[in-house]
């Protein structure tokens, strides 16, 4: 019994693992980004601004947690710099990319492994 309860621990571990990951979200454009929110794809609502208050300078770059459980990959993602303007990337991988390039006019995902 001891065995069985040990092998299914073992086998449970890598997705327990992955229950929680990161995004890094870097400040690509020439603007200080003033506020940065994500939320699960499926979700009706962005999440709260991750900067709390602070702004991400550019060049400037922060990792943001994100609820992987269940196996959940997509997320979105809307970023404002501190002149009003909101970027929205809909649908971000956080199982195959790492990096979100956020710059003023568009926003570029640099496609990456994930570690």
């Amino acid at each position: 019994m001891v065995a069985a309860m040990a092998l299914a621990m073992a086998l449970t571990a890598p997705a327990m693992a992955q229950s929680s990951g990161t995004i890094t979200v870097h400040n690509a454009g020439s603007v200080p980004l003033s506020d940065v929110r994500v939320s699960p794809d499926y979700a009706t609502r962005w999440g709260f601004d991750q900067l709390g208050g602070a702004t991400l300078l550019p060049g400037e770059q922060m990792e943001v947690e994100v609820d992987r459980s269940g196996g959940a990959c997509f997320f979105d993602v809307q970023a404002t710099d501190v002149d009003g303007n909101s970027r929205e990337f809909w649908g971000f991988n956080a199982c195959s990319e790492r990096t979100l390039d956020v710059q003023r006019a568009l926003v570029v995902v640099e496609i990456g492994k994930r570690g």
